[in-house]
């Protein structure tokens, strides 16, 4: 669903993309423990937010992403 979303549905077998996207997006958070972009294999991508920080991103969060997909941690 997300390849689709985002790249059309000709790239609906390309899971490649969303594995090296997934991780250059962990390289730039610099997540090498799988903390941030986790990966649920019934869902798919979700980011985790330490509960300490929710307030501070709340607001730099575009109405355009699905909010129950941040998850605190």
């Amino acid at each position: 669903m997300i390849l689709e979303s985002i790249w059309g549905p000709g790239y609906i077998n390309e899971h490649h993309y969303l594995k090296v996207h997934a991780y250059l997006i962990r390289t730039k958070l610099d997540d090498e423990q799988v903390e941030f972009l986790q990966n649920d294999p019934s869902v798919g991508y979700r980011l985790a937010v330490h509960e300490a920080d929710i307030g501070r991103y709340r607001n730099t969060i575009p109405a355009s992403v699905n909010r129950s997909m941040i998850v605190s941690i």
